[in-house]
């Protein structure tokens, strides 16, 4: 055998090796994959259709441009009494020492999940961040998930 053979044989051993790794980390780790990501949580507001929102205001009208303001998609969503309740229920069922709050990388569900991240501050939580992600797929709304022993994941899609 040539070496470029044999390096052409290495090579397609190690790739179907790192494979093999590649699927065997997703199985043995389901609290860190997608597979598992709305497995289990504990769903506590969901938006079936927010609809289209056409808001268009405009003062002091000269000319040009007429709209001052020109807002085209969803309205900002805020916390409810009853998104506040479930949230609650779902910590004191978990007992977390510790929330990380990721939210999808759109600006509405971000400022949505910065109001979770200040009303559990607000209440003595240790509270983790706003992180950004693109969720893909799962329920439009606030989502809870554990993520290992004294962990607690609050999804905001």
């Amino acid at each position: 055998m040539n070496a470029g053979l044999i390096l052409q044989i290495i090579g397609a051993i190690l790739s179907i090796l790192g494979i093999l790794i590649g699927i065997i980390g997703v199985l043995v780790s389901p609290k860190d994959n997608l597979i598992s990501h709305f497995s289990g949580n504990n769903i506590i507001n969901t938006q079936t259709n927010m609809g289209d929102t056409f808001n268009v205001s405009s003062n002091n009208q000269q000319g040009g441009i007429t709209a001052g303001q020109i807002n085209i998609g969803n309205n900002q969503r805020h916390l409810s009494d009853e998104d506040i309740k479930s949230l609650i229920e779902s910590i004191s069922a978990q007992n977390p020492t510790l929330i990380k709050i990721t939210s999808n990388s759109n600006m509405e569900s971000y400022q949505y999940a910065k109001d979770v991240q200040q009303f559990l501050v607000s209440k003595g939580y240790n509270v983790e961040g706003v992180y950004q992600t693109m969720l893909a797929g799962g329920p439009i709304g606030i989502s809870t998930q554990s993520e290992g022993e004294n962990i607690m994941g609050v999804y905001v899609n």
